[in-house]
């Protein structure tokens, strides 16, 4: 993972979508739920898409593979850092 990670730290800097990022390393056909390609992704959506929940947990999903894992990364971080109050402005149950 060490290889990944750094990617990114990075990316958001190069405004990849994360789509592309998920493509650079490899997973064209999906993000699968192994820690070394899930983790990174969902650490990118984090940082692209730092203020906004719904972007950030779209732009996962819309890359496939085990979107349950990676959503919950990214919903877990993105719930960290913007609080509850976010989660509600922004998706609709």
């Amino acid at each position: 993972m060490a290889g990944n990670l750094p990617k990114a730290d990075h990316g958001p800097n190069r405004r990849e979508s994360v789509s592309e990022f998920a493509n650079d390393l490899g997973l064209e056909r999906g993000v699968t739920g192994y820690a070394y390609h899930s983790v990174p992704v969902a650490l990118y959506a984090w940082l692209r898409h730092s203020d906004d929940f719904r972007a950030a947990l779209t732009a996962v999903l819309d890359c496939g593979g085990d979107t349950d894992t990676v959503g919950a990364i990214v919903g877990a971080l993105m719930g960290a850092q913007l609080g509850r109050g976010a989660i509600h402005r922004n998706v609709s149950v």
